[in-house]
């Protein structure tokens, strides 16, 4: 169950802003009949996207756009390792009885990009550079039991991620 709230707004000179804020809680029941957090259940998720269209050119059809994204989230949940018995067995163990009661870090990201609009009589081209994590944080991702040293440890995303797109609409 949660709620969603949306604000989409078109401000003066071209500027955008997009805000969502979701709250939630995913739970199941168990067969034990024990209510546990689901794998998913962050708690919260928000979205901020902004920026900016500049027409250009002679007949000022064209478009140069600007924007940042930030995006913020509860982090991942996980079920607790069972550490002796991952020795024993030689391989992580897990305990599910009372669901995924661990959890990372919230994620946080921001994102920027900008991207230039050739708009033609019937169709149009866009190139855009999009940046995703321009703050270079590693966010954590999983968790993998390290049996030899008997702890668990962190797997973060990559760092910063350039992309080069190009696009053709019809």
């Amino acid at each position: 169950y949660g709620i969603e709230f949306t604000v989409d707004k078109r401000l003066a000179g071209k500027w955008y802003l997009l805000h969502t804020v979701s709250l939630f809680n995913s739970l199941y029941m168990g067969r034990n009949g024990v209510w546990g957090s689901t794998r998913f259940n962050g708690n919260f998720i928000t979205n901020l996207t902004a920026g900016k269209d500049f027409n250009i050119g002679k007949k000022k059809k064209d478009i140069i756009s600007i924007n940042m994204r930030i995006f913020w989230a509860g982090g991942r949940r996980y079920a607790p390792y069972d550490i002796e018995q991952s020795i024993i067995e030689g391989d992580e163990v897990k305990i599910y009885t009372n669901g995924y009661t661990d959890h990372a870090p919230n994620y946080f990201r921001m994102d920027a990009g900008i991207s230039f609009r050739k708009n033609k009589p019937h169709w149009a081209w866009i190139i855009k550079v999009d940046i995703q994590n321009v703050t270079n944080r590693p966010n954590e991702v999983t968790r993998r039991l390290d049996l030899e040293d008997r702890e668990i440890r962190p797997i973060s995303h990559l760092g910063m991620l350039p992309a080069l797109k190009y696009r053709v609409e019809f």
